[in-house]
């Protein structure tokens, strides 16, 4: 790889670069309206559940599952593959319980941070990829 010009200063790639295009429950489930007492609804399934994302200029991602914002809640991870498909399973602790599983794609620690940017408990800057809410039966 040649190196830049005499000058030339190379700059971050804009945070709407990094991006998670698609986040999505692969598990066979059903959606049931009345399935968050809540509202919104929710997918039921099993305990084991597999979520797909496809993204862009992150090197990790994160799907997190709680049962309400502050919470303990369950995680996985994994590192995307170079077309940007990434596939993450998740054991949720119990049945009868919605829980909201979340997105989140790690940008790594060259990448800007602006100001008021989401960050994990490592200090790592993070993008939110959106929310699916889930319910295990038995």
């Amino acid at each position: 790889m040649p190196s830049p010009a005499p000058g030339t200063q190379l700059t971050a790639a804009p945070l709407s670069f990094a991006r998670i295009d698609t986040f999505e429950l692969k598990s066979d489930a059903r959606f049931d309206p009345q399935g968050d007492p809540k509202g919104g609804g929710a997918y039921i399934t099993k305990q084991d559940i597999t979520l797909r994302a496809h993204v862009s200029n992150i090197v990790r991602l994160d799907a997190v599952a709680s049962q309400c914002g502050s919470c303990g809640a369950v995680q996985a991870s994994v590192t995307p593959e170079e077309n940007g498909n990434a596939e993450v399973t998740l054991h949720l602790p119990a049945t009868g319980i919605v829980y909201v599983v979340t997105a989140y794609g790690v940008l790594g620690v060259d990448y800007p941070l602006p100001t008021g940017g989401l960050v994990n408990s490592g200090g790592e800057p993070l993008i939110s990829g959106g929310s699916i809410r889930v319910k295990a039966i038995p």
